[in-house]
């Protein structure tokens, strides 16, 4: 799930440079948002190259630990962005739909680590 992570950042920095290009700002902070999970478990995995050679810690529990943390702080922006949506459509279409997007990345990410 490494490189398939660092796809999706790309992805999305793709959509963001679109996004600055436009002057479309909260847009382009919405992006910003969505790369933390990926951008955390790609994190985590270069934390378990190193913790793997002084510790003896099983390398899915630092990544499980950073796909949570991702998740939490994710999760926490998405509200404060989502609160300054004026119309309660938007607002709630909002959450679901980066909701959706999170949850089914959050669940590939903890299935990948079942298997290994």
């Amino acid at each position: 799930m490494f490189f398939e992570s660092i796809a999706i950042l790309i992805v999305i920095l793709l959509i963001l440079i679109i996004f600055i290009r436009e002057h479309c700002n909260e847009y382009a902070k919405t992006a910003v948002i969505l790369m933390i999970l990926p951008g955390t478990y790609i994190l985590s995995y270069i934390i378990t190259l190193f913790v793997d050679r002084f510790f003896h810690i099983q390398n899915y529990y630092i990544v499980f630990v950073g796909i949570i943390i991702g998740l939490i702080i994710t999760c926490f922006l998405i509200g404060l962005m989502a609160y300054h949506i004026k119309r309660k459509s938007l607002k709630i279409m909002y959450i679901c739909m980066n909701g959706l997007f999170l949850l089914s990345l959050t669940i590939i990410m903890l299935l990948d680590l079942s298997f290994v």
